[in-house]
């Protein structure tokens, strides 16, 4: 997978506006948490805080697989990472990870329970009396809209699994008849030689172990050649994932498409062989499919 990051499962605040605060010289949008969400995430990191009584506070940072965008819209990203500044632009803070729906669930109610409870704290008897139900009712038709959201991400998401083990990433390069590993991931290898003729192999972790044992005189290499996954034109730029039931996908552009602008040629010679653990499947979850609408949740509020 191009996306190796630790999943687990967190209680996401869900932000609106909640009315209006005075600024500068106008009234400016006021924002707050309207009710919370479980969802998986991926982990990008942790801060440790050891406290002065001998205690540890241990802050996550995570990103949510689905991102609010306008109308009612959420739309599957990942971890976006800012090079210039040294951090990921679209985390946020938790204080807890589950590795199970059900036990962040039980943390999420609670949580809701807590924020309708505080419309209620600094309420006069008088206004409570009469404005109370209308309030309970408004939270909860909040929560309903906010429970189909988390149900959806929850179904969209069945790619991610929960305390997932990474597989090797880094790619073997066949030069002078020799393996020899690359110090960067699949991933990153197809964006370097986008413009050569090459073909990618897959293979087992066991072949993998074998193919840089090869001596350097020693030609088997080929016989470690049975899977290709990928096989890129560099005049096209465009590289056609071998499916292993001859299904047509071409990745163009860091997305996965099934027909290219100009007919796809396969070369006659490789510039460049890499044999790597990654497999078809793997290949299809780690790139954005174009027009693709499961990654997009389209929900109304009533």
């Amino acid at each position: 997978m191009k996306n190796n990051y630790p999943i687990k499962y967190a209680v996401i605040p869900m932000i609106e506006q909640i009315g209006w605060s005075h600024g500068m010289n106008e009234l400016e949008r006021k924002y707050g948490t309207v009710c919370y969400i479980v969802s998986k995430c991926y982990l990008v990191g942790e801060n440790k805080q050891y406290n002065i009584d001998g205690t540890i506070t241990t802050k996550y940072q995570v990103v949510c697989p689905f991102s609010e965008e306008e109308h009612y819209t959420w739309r599957r990203e990942e971890p976006s990472y800012n090079l210039m500044h040294g951090g990921y632009t679209n985390s946020i803070i938790t204080d807890a990870l589950f590795d199970s729906f059900d036990d962040a669930k039980v943390i999420k109610e609670q949580k809701n329970k807590d924020l309708l409870i505080q419309k209620f704290a600094y309420m006069p008897i008088d206004t409570y009396k009469v404005k109370h139900q209308e309030i309970e009712d408004e939270f909860n038709r909040i929560v309903v809209y906010y429970d189909k959201l988390e149900l959806e991400i929850e179904n969209r998401t069945q790619d991610l699994i929960v305390n997932n083990e990474s597989k090797e990433q880094h790619v073997l390069r066949l030069k002078d008849n020799k393996c020899k590993k690359l110090n960067c991931s699949l991933y990153k290898a197809i964006n370097v030689f986008d413009s050569s003729d090459y073909i990618v192999y897959s293979v087992t972790d066991e072949e993998f172990a074998k193919l840089q044992e090869l001596s350097t005189d020693n030609r088997d290499c080929d016989d470690y050649a049975h899977v290709p996954l990928l096989i890129n034109n560099g005049k096209l730029n465009t590289a056609r994932v071998v499916s292993p039931t001859g299904k047509k996908m071409y990745l163009v552009n860091n997305k996965l498409v099934e027909q290219t602008d100009t007919e796809f040629v396969k070369p006659s010679n490789y510039d460049e062989i890499f044999y790597t653990v990654e497999d078809y499947e793997d290949i299809i979850n780690s790139y954005e499919i174009k027009h693709d609408n499961s990654k997009v949740i389209k929900l109304t509020k009533k």
